[in-house]
């Protein structure tokens, strides 16, 4: 058992070492910024006192390896999509997933571990559950309009026509935002290599939501489809402003290239290579921050009475607002879970 104190004098122990440094590390107060300032200290203490100590060298070694050895312990502890939630005196433990939208079911079939503790889970909790084809439905009961008509050229629409005819929804009944959106997953799957051609879903959270429904957990739900809709439409502008953001997508997705710029997110979310940037500050956007803020009024609820499954866009841990660093903000202690 690995135990210590934290630095604002909460008890926190553990049966696994690793997990047991990147809870110090990351415990290390970030009002500071101490990790990034011990960096520099260490490459500027060496090349202070280089010309006025004998041996130098030895000591040069020693802190470029701790410096390398600091880089590394950041890098290893941010290297995960998955996260183990518990609290000083309680007797639940709970799981956080950030997840990628548009990841076919191979991808997690890959890590069994996300499996496990989704079985294992009294509630399932995603940002919405919702039967994909009852959203279509409801797309498809709204008057269709002119509006795309104006906005596109006649060159735009018909790629978009062929674009789409598989979608199950009119575009004319689209709005800009949920236009917007839909391009940009139709690279991702298409392009990016995010779905494979075995895959039988192309969705990683519905595919989440068929093994919770299939191994009879408990399902919640943060918002209705519906809201979510009105978040992705508050989040952007109408079709004048969208006008050239919705032309540059369907003429990617027309003539797709493996752009490594356009995939990054994609590869570096299979590769587990990003940074939560855990003491960065949000951004109070309608899509995240303010989600967010309402997601974390009905979360401690659910985490005191159940073992839950959490899955929600990975985007959503980050920053100093994401949910990792506020549930900490309230008392539980949040540990990655090495999946590789």
């Amino acid at each position: 058992m690995y135990q210590a104190f934290d630095h604002e004098g909460k008890h926190y122990h553990t049966n696994y070492p690793f997990s047991f440094v990147c809870y110090c590390w990351q415990k290390v107060p970030n009002t500071i910024y101490l990790r990034s300032r011990l960096y520099l200290f260490l490459a500027d203490f060496r090349l202070f006192l280089r010309p006025y100590i004998p041996g130098m060298r030895l000591m040069t070694t020693i802190l470029l390896a701790a410096t390398f050895l600091l880089e590394g312990v950041h890098a290893f502890c941010q290297n995960t999509i998955l996260w183990q939630i518990t609290k000083t005196g309680s007797t639940h433990t709970s799981y956080l997933l950030g997840t990628y939208h548009q990841m076919g079911n191979s991808f997690i079939d890959s890590l069994p571990r996300i499996k496990k503790e989704l079985t294992r889970a009294d509630v399932a909790v995603f940002e919405s559950i919702g039967d994909p084809q009852k959203v279509k439905d409801v797309l498809n009961q709204r008057q269709p309009t002119n509006d795309i008509e104006s906005a596109l050229s006649n060159d735009d629409m018909a790629s978009l026509l062929t674009i789409s005819k598989n979608w199950g929804v009119d575009v004319h009944k689209l709005k800009p935002m949920e236009l917007y959106a839909k391009l940009q997953q139709e690279y991702f799957k298409t392009t990016c290599g995010t779905v494979l051609p075995t895959d039988k879903w192309d969705h990683f959270d519905n595919y989440l939501i068929h093994l919770a429904r299939s191994n009879n957990i408990r399902l919640n739900a943060f918002e209705t489809d519906s809201m979510q809709m009105d978040a992705i439409n508050r989040s952007g502008g109408e079709w004048k402003e969208m006008k050239k953001p919705i032309h540059f997508w369907i003429h990617t997705t027309m003539e797709p290239r493996k752009d490594d710029k356009k995939c990054a997110d994609a590869h570096n979310y299979m590769a587990f290579k990003f940074d939560y940037g855990l003491d960065k500050p949000c951004s109070n956007d309608v899509i995240l921050g303010d989600r967010n803020r309402e997601w974390l009024k009905k979360l401690p609820a659910l985490l005191e009475s159940n073992n839950c499954f959490i899955a929600v866009g990975l985007f959503h841990l980050f920053t100093n607002c994401g949910l990792i660093a506020q549930l900490r903000e309230m008392g539980y202690t949040v540990e990655p879970v090495i999946l590789r």
